[in-house]
């Protein structure tokens, strides 16, 4: 399988996007998924319509 990774580099400074970087490791393939994790642990879970 071919895959293409997105350099850190590229994530900083943009505008609107102050998240810090959370990866899920994926052990086929030794490739990683980036997820946001951001807010109060104690918040309301959000509802997808």
């Amino acid at each position: 399988m071919e895959y293409l990774e997105t350099p850190e580099e590229r994530f900083e400074g943009l505008k609107g996007y102050a998240f810090e970087p959370h990866y899920h490791e994926i052990e086929a393939g030794g490739l990683r998924m980036h997820y946001l994790d951001e807010g109060p642990r104690d918040a309301a879970p959000i509802e997808v319509r």
